[in-house]
């Protein structure tokens, strides 16, 4: 049965016909080649059958140019209700979506194999991604680069972040509740240590917000009252103090007043209820009570402070010492892309905000971003897969 058949049978609809393979200048990385099995080495050589084809995971340059005699596949594998949902929210990074090829069509990493270019034109392939598109093009590309470049925090750190990532987790699909809501406006998390091999470590939370989401104020210009703050969010906050609040709480507190009610917030304020939020879930960094018991845990951390950027201002230096918090949930499933067709920032832009929600849907007071946020791009380690050509 071929891998078109197979997939037929399996759900009644077919993937596009694989076309011979001419020459290797006609593959792109995604395309699924209808090879029935791979070779895994588990004691000896090991096969592993892939009914379903397997897809090029090697980037264009390595296929094409001819000083590179190999390119790595990947099993296909077709997923369905809760596995499916996961993969696609980017839980498990064993797993990147092909839609173009087949609604439930996913490259299985964990099964992945070498094949000499000189015997793929044994076989027929058909495009995996739409060269079309751009933004899926780089879709696949950062997913594939993510599985291989992903920091390994020690050990006996990640006690420490998991509850911060759970939290994550667990709420940004809800939407409709507060934290949720406000999930959806940060971009990414990256967590950064001046030194990773020195204990115990001060570890800076970098909660990174979409252009617009934390509005802009001066404190030099306060004629407007954009400076002050109520004394109930003063206590709130604990202003000046640490702060005592779960991230669910501030989240309440933060669309407790709807924009352009009389008494909405005004910028400053807001920016001090998101910098909360921030240190809300810096607080969650804290190993849980069983895990505490170890020393090594339990003394692994010194200090977490958490700082709040705009992902257009977030700098490359601190992208560079930092690391993402691998909850791609945040990152959603479709890549930056096409900045240069947006409008330039205005620079001339009045200190006095509109409210955040209101920022967020004008795309005269959003602000775009000016450049593609650095810890997408900086993908280093996997950089052969997960580089954009």
């Amino acid at each position: 049965m071929t891998e078109s058949e197979a997939t037929a049978a399996k759900d009644g609809s077919a993937v596009p016909t694989p076309e011979p393979i001419h020459s290797c200048a006609t593959l792109r990385q995604g395309d699924v080649v209808n090879i029935q099995e791979i070779n895994i080495i588990s004691g000896g050589a090991k096969t592993f059958k892939t009914p379903y084809g397997a897809s090029i995971v090697s980037q264009a340059c390595d296929i094409v140019l001819e000083n590179r005699p190999n390119i790595s596949v990947a099993a296909i594998k077709f997923l369905t209700g809760d596995e499916a949902k996961k993969a696609r929210d980017g839980a498990q990074s064993r797993y990147v979506e092909l839609p173009f090829y087949h609604a439930d069509a996913f490259i299985d990493l964990e099964y992945i194999s070498t094949i000499d270019k000189s015997h793929l034109k044994k076989f027929r392939a058909a495009q995996g991604v739409d060269p079309k598109d751009t933004n899926e093009v780089r879709r696949v590309g950062l997913a594939l680069g993510r599985r291989f470049s992903r920091f390994a925090f020690p050990d006996e750190v990640n006690p420490w972040l998991r509850p911060l990532s759970s939290e994550i987790r667990k709420k940004y699909d809800r939407v409709t509740s507060p934290l949720g809501r406000a999930l959806q406006e940060i971009v990414e998390v990256r967590i950064e240590s001046p030194d990773w091999t020195s204990r115990p470590l001060d570890l800076v939370v970098h909660m990174i917000m979409k252009a617009g989401s934390v509005p802009e104020f001066n404190l030099d210009d306060d004629d407007d009252g954009s400076s002050e703050v109520r004394p109930e969010l003063v206590n709130f906050l604990n202003l000046g103090g640490e702060i005592e609040k779960t991230p669910a709480q501030v989240a309440n507190y933060l669309y407790s007043i709807e924009p352009g009610q009389p008494d909405s917030f005004n910028s400053f304020e807001l920016y001090n209820i998101w910098h909360g939020l921030s240190q809300a879930f810096a607080r969650l960094c804290k190993p849980s009570d069983r895990d505490a018991k170890d020393p090594k845990i339990n003394e692994a951390v010194k200090s977490v402070e958490a700082q709040l950027w705009s992902d257009d201002e977030f700098p490359l230096s601190r992208c560079r010492r930092s690391e993402i918090l691998d909850v791609d949930d945040l990152s959603g499933r479709v890549p930056l892309a096409d900045l240069e067709n947006r409008p330039t920032p205005d620079t001339n832009a009045t200190t006095a905000h509109p409210s955040h929600s209101e920022a967020r849907n004008d795309p005269q007071e959003r602000g775009y971003l000016r450049f593609l946020l650095p810890g997408r791009l900086l993908r280093r380690i996997g950089r052969r897969r997960g580089t954009f050509e």
